[in-house]
């Protein structure tokens, strides 16, 4: 054998195993998510949308340093909420005072083509005051105060996040007239909506139905589709071991295909790879993760797993010798603790978990990802995207 082929089978042995290793030790994955990132070539060939806060400085520190690979930039920055005073009814905007304009300018200066797209979410909210802000006495207005707001900020759309309409069935069409309206006067002025939809679950099918989704894509540029937090949509007291998992891939696909296979639906001739439905899902993916006490998987208080919560755990676990689990099925990472009285199992997002979502995006032809929120992860974790 010559060296010349001995030094390439060697050099794809190497890469063979290094992307086939399954579990590594606490200590590698602590060296991981403290180490500088600098990979900054795209790996995703869809869209990749973050999501920051404005409470997070490290979150701002790093959609700057990665923005040439980012596309669209959401800022939690406002809130819609509901006033009445003196029986009279109005609709709030708040968060003017979070915008940052070093911020944008940064973001620019590294990205001529990067779009921001602040996310509106709605606050505070009942069945009485949300049919007013959609009604046809409100909502123009605030379409408009809406418009005026992105518009002076020169801002590049409006990322819609109101989940609390698809729970009144008497508020949606008139919801349904009110994102058209949005998603008309947007497209007027060369602009985006993005809304926020729930992601399969057998107590919210009900609530978003498959025909729902499918209208309301068609009144949006994108949907984010929220899967991450699986605790949250799970029925913990059917199979409660199950509930532990944060964005398992068999969901991930599960909802895609629940929402766009409309061949099942509604006999219409739309396919899996070809909807258009499909083009618009950006696939919520999770920069934290989770802690939970294995013997009372109900009660999960304070469980979110990231930044510093996380790092003091594993510096204590480092010099252990647990090791990082990869869940092969559901491409997700474990590692389990035991102390003298409890026994904890966290699931945390790594490298090989980012990659695989990229994998995945990639190869099922939807929108993209979003990610929730970029300033619960780390560097690393951005070089796979």
């Amino acid at each position: 054998m010559s060296i010349k082929i001995l030094l390439l089978f060697l050099s794809f042995y190497f890469s063979f195993t290094k992307t086939t290793k399954k579990d590594i030790s606490i200590k590698e994955y602590y060296n991981e998510i403290t180490s500088k990132g600098d990979d900054f070539t795209k790996k995703n060939n869809k869209i990749n949308l973050v999501y920051f806060t404005p409470w997070n400085n490290q979150g701002e520190e790093m959609i700057v340093k990665y923005a040439k690979k980012l596309d669209i930039f959401s800022p939690v920055w406002f809130d819609l909420k509901p006033e009445l005073l003196d029986k009279k009814y109005n609709t709030n905007i708040d968060g003017s005072n979070y915008i940052n304009k070093d911020l944008i300018k940064k973001i620019k200066d590294n990205n001529s083509e990067a779009q921001i797209i602040p996310r509106f979410n709605c606050q505070g909210f009942n069945q009485e005051t949300l049919s007013m802000m959609v009604s046809e006495q409100h909502s123009d207005k605030l379409i408009k105060n809406i418009i005026k707001r992105v518009k002076f900020s020169k801002f590049n759309g409006v990322n819609l996040d109101c989940t609390q309409f698809w729970f009144f069935e008497d508020i949606y069409p008139l919801y349904v007239v009110f994102q058209t309206k949005l998603f008309n006067e947007l497209k007027k002025l060369k602009m985006k909506l993005i809304i926020t939809m729930f992601p399969y679950s057998e107590s919210l099918n009900s609530v978003v139905s498959v025909a729902k989704f499918e209208y309301l894509s068609r009144y949006c540029d994108y949907i984010v589709l929220m899967t991450y937090d699986y605790i949250h949509y799970f029925n913990r007291e059917v199979e409660p071991s199950a509930a532990i998992k944060n964005s398992p891939e068999t969901w991930i696909s599960k909802s895609i295909e629940h929402f766009t296979n409309q061949g099942k639906a509604t006999g219409s001739s739309y396919s899996l790879k070809e909807s258009e439905i499909q083009s618009k899902i950006l696939v919520g993916t999770p920069f934290h993760g989770f802690i939970i006490d294995r013997n009372e998987v109900k009660q999960l208080k304070g469980n979110v797993l990231e930044g510093k919560r996380l790092l003091d755990i594993l510096e204590v676990e480092k010099a252990s010798d647990n090791k990082l689990i990869w869940d092969e099925k559901e491409k997700e990472n474990l590692i389990y603790i035991e102390s003298e009285n409890t026994s904890y199992v966290a699931v945390i997002p790594s490298k090989r978990f980012i990659s695989n979502r990229v994998d995945l995006i990639n190869s099922i032809g939807v929108g993209g990802l979003a990610i929730w929120e970029v300033g619960q992860g780390y560097e690393l974790w951005l070089d796979e995207i």
